[in-house]
């Protein structure tokens, strides 16, 4: 990156960011909740079920659910559920708690 000005940073393609000078990072403090993956492909594989199966048993779309499963995105509560409740396991072995 280089500097636009004294308070922006522009970025490789062009964008500017806002008059940031860096990332913004979770203070401390903060409400920010660190992430840990689910276990749903564990889940899914030992219920001997394809992305495809689960996906039209949760009704959700296979991109969504692709990036719950690699980690890319927080599922929420009631999708942990369905997940839970397609995959034959409970929430809790999901979380891994």
């Amino acid at each position: 990156m280089r500097r636009a000005s004294r308070n922006s940073v522009v970025c490789r393609r062009g964008g500017r960011s806002h008059g940031s000078k860096a990332p913004r990072t979770a203070r401390r403090g903060s409400s920010a909740v660190q992430r840990r993956p689910l276990r749903t492909r564990a889940a899914r594989r030992a219920a001997g079920l394809t992305q495809e199966q689960v996906v039209l048993r949760i009704e959700t779309d296979r991109a969504t659910y692709n990036r719950i499963e690699m980690g890319h995105s927080a599922a929420l509560l009631d999708s942990l559920i369905l997940i839970a409740d397609a995959t034959g396991v409970s929430s809790s072995d999901l979380v891994g708690e």
